[in-house]
């Protein structure tokens, strides 16, 4: 018996990590339980086929919204620096190198 004790309190501390991880999962699925709550608890880190799938569509469909959203809006402000060509022709100018720039 004296000599398993060092090799039982050596297998113990190995699998103390592993053991608190299990306690602490079954820890908290207790307590979500006990508050009622029936969504799944985990992280997402490794997802199953058939899980999460709605939820990934919803914000892929908000995001092409908002994607167009902001081309229309693109197109809008390209439509009015058109139709304002002296506002923006000052400002060109004084920007873009004239031909001489460039030779030299």
């Amino acid at each position: 018996m004296e000599n398993i004790l060092p090799f039982a309190a050596l297998g113990l501390l190995a699998l103390a990590c592993p053991l608190m991880m299990v306690a602490m999962g079954v820890g908290a699925w207790v307590i979500a339980r006990a508050r009622g709550q029936t969504k799944d608890l985990s992280m997402g880190c490794m997802p199953m086929s058939g899980h999460g799938e709605q939820p990934a569509r919803s914000e892929e469909s908000g995001l092409r919204e908002q994607v167009e959203r902001l081309q229309q809006e693109v197109q809008a402000l390209k439509s009015q620096t058109k139709a304002q060509p002296g506002a923006n022709g000052a400002e060109d100018a004084a920007v873009a190198p004239t031909a001489e720039e460039h030779r030299v």
